[in-house]
């Protein structure tokens, strides 16, 4: 056992660096959240009566996405 050779259990060097950039969120391009966005992303944005109307979700609905990203800082 007193070989250097190193254990096939030995750490190995990282392959990958990792960026200190937070990765972008994808919304999938077919549901009601990407169509929300997309309407938002508009140089006149979007309100949240046009957006009720548009999706068909009550207004509360409609609002959670937005407190969900203040909370997690995506704004």
């Amino acid at each position: 056992m007193g070989d250097d050779a190193p254990s096939e259990h030995a750490p190995t060097e990282p392959t990958e660096t990792v960026s200190a950039e937070p990765a972008t969120r994808r919304v999938r391009g077919d549901t009601k959240q990407a169509f929300v966005v997309d309407m938002l992303r508009r140089p006149e944005g979007a309100t949240i009566a046009e957006l009720v109307e548009a999706t068909g979700w009550q207004p509360h609905t409609v609002r959670g996405p937005f407190a969900e990203a203040l909370r997690r800082d995506w704004a």
